[in-house]
């Protein structure tokens, strides 16, 4: 999906609703200084997603799902069962599927770029 407009941009942006990272953090017994210094974040950026006055990037919902171990759909309101579902399988076979329709250099680019990712988890 491209979002060509400011305004289209603007309609995503506003459902982003960061409730669900206070309500997991709560639940897994972190506090926000550990939440900040397990996903490289400030205490004050943590704070101001879990009251929506500051939208997180990409690899910002990433490092926070990688350290609750929960879906970015939960952490951004769009369910709130914070597990991945059945829906994962679906998402792996569209990953898998439009994989092996790259060429050889485009294939070269994902597998590097996944491989980045698992290495910054550790």
């Amino acid at each position: 999906m491209r979002i060509n407009d400011k305004e289209e941009y603007n309609k995503i942006k506003d459902t982003i609703n960061m409730e669900n990272l206070k309500k997991i953090r709560l639940e897994k017994g972190f506090g926000i200084i550990k939440t900040a210094s397990l996903s490289n974040l400030t205490e004050s950026t943590i704070s101001a997603y879990e009251c929506n006055l500051k939208t997180p990037s990409l690899p910002s919902l990433i490092s926070l799902a990688n350290l609750f171990n929960c879906s970015l759909d939960f952490l951004v309101g769009r369910t709130n069962n914070p597990n991945i579902t059945s829906a994962s399988q679906d998402n792996n076979d569209f990953i898998l599927n439009n994989f092996n329709s790259l060429n050889k250099d485009n294939k070269l680019k994902a597998e590097a770029y996944i491989k980045g990712l698992i290495d910054g988890q550790k």
